[in-house]
């Protein structure tokens, strides 16, 4: 296992877009990316996944799909779920 350690801070510039394609209210598609320039390392941030809605909780969908974060010669990428909010 790896951690991230330190307490240096940089300013840094943060850029990115987000994509989403929702053909019916009840789920959609979506992909993100961002990137960041930290000091003299490069960031990425990518997400691919889809939304799905749940009828019975207007406001509350699962988000599901693939997510990756390059950090340097480092990778974390893996597969992840979640609860949003939306409106």
């Amino acid at each position: 296992m790896r951690f991230l350690e330190g307490r240096n801070q940089h300013a840094a510039y943060q850029g990115g877009f987000s994509i989403g394609l929702y053909p019916q209210s009840g789920w959609g598609l979506e992909f993100d990316a961002r990137f960041a320039a930290v000091g003299r390392n490069g960031l990425g941030d990518y997400r691919l996944g889809g939304l799905l809605r749940i009828p019975q909780f207007r406001f509350v969908a699962l988000r599901f799909g693939y997510r990756a974060i390059d950090v340097g010669r480092e990778v974390l990428h893996g597969g992840e779920i979640g609860a949003v909010i939306t409106w």
